[in-house]
């Protein structure tokens, strides 16, 4: 593939966004999307814990569940998470985490709690984080990588075509972090994450429609947390991708093209016992049209989900 330089102008473009986490395939309902957008928030929050915690070697586990609302579908939905590793007293950790999510009450399909659940599995993936690689001499600025693989399942659900029907075999994601302390109450990470795609397939169909599988994103990341006590934190972040999508068919969504995304996932965060928090969140829809023809801040506020989460972590 050959980059022109309209093409490197709008990979610029979509980097100079503050940024966090997401793909962007318009097939993919937001609560898969929203999955993608915990990543790097359990990232943040894991790099906090070990910053303030001293490091010993055990077991860890972490389980996180989000019960979920769509206004602009009157829709109500859970996503979760589960997670288990091993942690060294270097600091560096391996673990497996999973997402999986439930339908309570859809009223286009007029499924709820008491008829079907629609249980489904969505991305998982294997995680090796490293201890900081860098850090300043008065300890308010760090740098650090973690490397994950993914895997995905077969899909149960009608209305999310999971990425193993549509032919993935694993995404490779790097993750460079940079992270600073301006003061007790303010600080702020930034985070880049080259991906790379790999399929088996150059595209799929779904609901007679077809779609361009990705191979190849560019995620930048930049995120504010605001702690008004030792417990209480609000995180505030903005998420870019430029994702290239494969050469499957002409007619197929985004077929050998790049497609944007920016959007947000702002979270409050109330951490109650040592190993307990709750908290509420809310993200959004895309801020710019995919084709970076314009800006949709509106529609992408009106099309986000809140939730409220408790999570659980040894």
């Amino acid at each position: 593939m050959r980059l022109t330089h309209s093409h490197l102008l709008k990979i610029f473009f979509a980097s100079m966004f503050f940024a966090k986490i997401a793909i962007a395939d318009p097939q993919i309902k937001k609560g898969k999307d929203a999955t993608e957008g915990l990543e790097l928030e359990e990232a943040e929050d894991e790099q906090k814990e070990e910053d303030k915690e001293v490091r010993v070697a055990k077991p860890t586990a972490f389980l996180d569940l989000r019960p979920s609302f769509t206004p602009e579908k009157g829709e109500f939905h859970t996503e979760n998470t589960v997670e288990l590793g091993y942690q060294t007293a270097g600091g560096f950790k391996i673990s497996y985490l999973q997402y999986f999510n439930t339908n309570l009450y859809n009223p286009d399909t007029k499924k709820n709690v008491f008829k079907k659940t629609d249980f489904s599995w969505q991305d998982g993936f294997f995680k090796a984080k490293f201890g900081n690689l860098w850090e300043s001499e008065d300890k308010k600025s760090n740098f650090s990588f973690q490397a994950r693989a993914y895997t995905s399942a077969p899909s149960n659900s009608y209305a999310n075509c999971s990425r193993y029907n549509q032919g993935m075999i694993t995404i490779l994601r790097p993750y460079f972090q940079f992270a600073h302390e301006f003061s007790d109450f303010i600080s702020a990470d930034v985070a880049v994450v080259p991906s790379a795609f790999l399929f088996r397939k150059q595209g799929y169909e779904a609901h007679h429609k077809f779609y361009a599988n990705p191979s190849f994103e560019e995620l930048t990341v930049f995120n504010v947390d605001l702690k008004f006590s030792e417990t209480v934190t609000l995180s505030i972040p903005l998420i870019t991708q430029a994702t290239r999508y494969r050469n499957f068919m002409e007619s197929a969504t985004h077929n050998n093209q790049w497609a944007y995304t920016v959007w947000t996932f702002t979270e409050l965060d109330w951490e109650f016992t040592k190993n307990q928090s709750v908290g509420a969140a809310y993200y959004s829809d895309n801020f710019v049209k995919s084709d970076l023809k314009g800006t949709q801040v509106k529609q992408g506020f009106e099309e986000g989900v809140f939730q409220l989460l408790w999570n659980v972590k040894y």
